[in-house]
């Protein structure tokens, strides 16, 4: 990986396995060792519940949730700053992340943004399986 790499992802709130409208973006950085994520959602929404944010990685076998931090119900905003070393300890490396998952929950709501190809179907089975 470079020593920068800065993208910006838009999220899409998904029900009942349907792609419904864009709710916000999330800004992710790596730098010096270092990943931040923030999360903003559009002007006038707010989280109805407590969210986990994961990082999402695409397989043939299924789609596997890394856990990267918690948003508050009433939330519009928040960020996260975490050594890179985080993920790379558990094997994974930023640019093999599919994207990221705001997931409710009860899991019957999720906020999705895409950065690979390997595009997650609407309607997929997600388990929370901590990678």
């Amino acid at each position: 990986m470079a020593d920068f790499t800065r993208f910006i992802s838009y999220l899409y709130d998904y029900r009942g396995g349907a792609r419904n409208r864009n709710l916000g973006f999330a800004k992710v950085e790596a730098r010096q060792g270092m990943c931040r994520i923030g999360v903003n959602l559009n002007n006038g929404q707010v989280l109805a519940q407590e969210m986990t944010l994961y990082g999402y990685i695409c397989e043939p076998d299924g789609v596997y949730l890394e856990p990267l931090g918690e948003m508050e119900k009433g939330s519009r905003e928040r960020r996260w700053s975490f050594p890179l070393e985080r993920l790379y300890g558990r094997g994974i490396r930023l640019e093999s992340l599919s994207g990221l998952i705001l997931l409710s929950e009860d899991r019957d709501f999720f906020l999705l943004s895409v950065w690979l190809s390997k595009r997650m179907a609407a309607n997929a089975k997600i388990e929370v399986e901590l990678i």
